[in-house]
């Protein structure tokens, strides 16, 4: 039982600051690695569709009547 204790204590003990260092180096890379290749502005015109006022409205619509 001791065993396992001590086990537990020393993943806890050596496991999350060894974790908190390798995030903190894996930040360092990914900023290196974003200053390496920049990004390039997307020079496409952006176009929004609104939609139209009938959509939201709770009015039903009359049903189309049938041709001759």
């Amino acid at each position: 039982m001791t065993e396992i204790i001590i086990i537990c204590v020393l993943v806890f003990v050596i496991g999350i600051p060894f974790t908190l260092w390798w995030w903190k180096q894996a930040d360092k890379w990914a900023d290196a690695e974003h200053r390496r290749f920049e990004v390039k502005s997307d020079p496409r015109e952006r176009i929004v569709v609104a939609a139209s006022p009938d959509v939201h409205s709770t009015k039903q619509s009359k049903p189309a009547t049938p041709g001759p």
